[in-house]
């Protein structure tokens, strides 16, 4: 079990597929590290409209879709440690 409310979310290493959907809108910080999410979806993060800094490092991240970050006002993400075969 987890908190999903607030401004900053820490979900590292909790074995996640996907980004969950019922986390805050007021969220601007999200730690994703260390799951297990493959895709970036389009619609992945439009629930996260104050989202500034996502961290999905060490994950399996094999697409990122075109326009996953739209409706986000990210200006910070780190990627490393994925499969990655091309950034949008």
């Amino acid at each position: 079990q987890f908190t999903i409310s607030g401004e900053a979310i820490d979900l590292t290493n909790r074995g996640l597929l996907e980004i969950p959907k019922n986390i805050s809108a007021a969220t601007t910080y999200l730690n994703l590290d260390y799951n297990k999410i493959q895709i970036l979806r389009n619609d992945g993060l439009a629930h996260l409209p104050n989202l500034q800094h996502l961290f999905v490092q060490h994950n399996q991240l094999r697409i990122i879709e075109k326009h996953a970050f739209s409706g986000t006002q990210l200006g910070r993400i780190l990627i490393s440690n994925n499969q990655l075969r091309h950034f949008p």
